[in-house]
């Protein structure tokens, strides 16, 4: 009888960097975005002067809608089960009110209900392209 061996397996590890970058890259920007949603004059005035006025309403409104749709894509990324996912689709539905109620508070700025809408319309957007990146990495035929 010959003695049995046992053999390990060994478990792929996870890299730390593909763990922390996720989080460490959505709350930088989520931080950045709310500092600049907070901040009294968001536009220096010398890219501002850049501007034409008439873009200025247009830009600003598209920025809400980019950038909570980068948000979303970027918690997209983070390393959890899609529980946590769905929690931080919700923190920036609430990150959209939250940062419009701050703003009453700011010299020179206002809340505004358009603003909340077009930041969870940016949401919406976010998830739209994050449900067809992962619809088209499970059928690499899907568009034929």
């Amino acid at each position: 009888m010959s003695p049995r061996v046992r053999v390990r397996r060994r478990v792929p590890v996870r890299s730390k960097w593909r763990t922390v970058l996720p989080f460490a890259a959505f709350a930088f920007f989520l931080a950045a975005w709310t500092w600049e949603l907070l901040a009294e004059n968001p536009v220096p005035p010398e890219v501002s002067a850049l501007i034409p006025n008439e873009w200025k309403f247009w830009l600003a409104k598209g920025l809400h809608v980019v950038g909570y749709a980068f948000l979303t894509g970027l918690a997209a990324l983070l390393p959890v089960p899609r529980l946590y996912f769905w929690l931080a689709v919700a923190l920036l539905a609430l990150h959209g009110v939250a940062t419009e109620i701050g703003q009453t508070f700011v010299n020179g700025r206002h809340g505004s209900v358009r603003d909340v809408l077009l930041d969870w319309a940016g949401v919406g957007i976010g998830l739209g392209a994050v449900w067809v990146v992962k619809r088209s990495r499970r059928d690499p035929y899907a568009w034929d």
